[in-house]
């Protein structure tokens, strides 16, 4: 089932507050510690994330920068029959809000969707 709510992500600092649409069916967890993935359009991600971590998020076959590298994982998915690797970060708090109250998650990872990966 899905609906729609707001996910407020904080990340170094800085906040923001993105319309959300929440997906119960969505599966897509790092695959060890079975953390959940949260998937961000790019528009929403550079009012959040540096240059230099959007720009690992494109190659995520390159080292991390350095900063963050405590804070990264790639993360195996298949969507429509296509399979590679989403780039994640850690944020440092990230509040789920819908009709069924707010959550607080920490032990989370935001992937970026580039415009080539399937939805």
């Amino acid at each position: 089932a899905s609906y729609t709510g707001e996910v407020i992500i904080s990340w170094g600092g800085k906040t923001v507050s993105i319309p959300a649409l929440l997906d119960s069916g969505n599966t897509l967890r790092h695959p060890v510690n079975s953390w959940p993935v949260v998937i961000l359009e790019r528009k929403a991600a550079a009012g959040l994330l540096e240059e230099e971590v959007l720009n690992w998020l494109d190659q995520p076959l390159s080292l991390p920068p350095e900063a963050i590298a405590n804070k990264v994982a790639l993360i195996p998915y298949t969507s429509l029959g296509a399979r590679g690797l989403l780039a994640a970060v850690r944020p440092d708090r990230l509040v789920i809000s819908g009709a069924q109250g707010s959550r607080v998650l920490t032990q989370v990872y935001v992937a970026v969707r580039q415009k080539n990966q399937p939805p």
